[in-house]
């Protein structure tokens, strides 16, 4: 057994735990009543995994290919936050981020759509006249 790799991942464990402001779930990985390794339900609860090895080559190469898009020279730039997302026939989407963008998206409450104007008129007209902000 690698130990070294062991100490690593736990070190892993502890720091995503101290970032997200969360806890970590005693006895994830060895007990049967401890439901992944982060995070508490109700909230977030996140299983974690490290490796020494890229463990997923492809969607590595998908998320610095977004990550180029909008850092490198001709690139989008500013405060954008680049995701990949997967789906597949019958299957739920799944998106990715990085860690920190996932953090901001959450602290900053990020709006990550835009409303079309129909939907921003019809919201605007359920709003009553006395409500509305006069500036719009």
């Amino acid at each position: 057994m690698d130990h070294d790799a062991l100490e690593k991942g736990r070190d892993f464990e502890k720091q995503t735990a101290s970032f997200l402001g969360a806890k970590l779930v005693p006895g994830s990985g060895n007990q049967w009543h401890a439901k992944l390794d982060v995070g508490k339900a109700g909230g977030l609860l996140a299983s974690l995994k490290w490796s020494r090895r890229d463990p997923i080559p492809r969607l590595s190469t998908l998320m610095r290919e977004t990550s180029d898009a909008i850092t490198a020279p001709g690139g989008v730039g500013l405060e954008t936050i680049g995701a990949v997302i997967l789906g597949a026939p019958g299957k739920r989407s799944t998106i990715t981020l990085y860690l920190d963008d996932f953090a901001r998206v959450v602290e900053e409450d990020l709006k990550l759509t835009t409303q079309s104007k129909v939907d921003a008129k019809l919201a605007r007209a359920r709003t009553p006249v006395l409500f509305r902000d006069l500036e719009n």
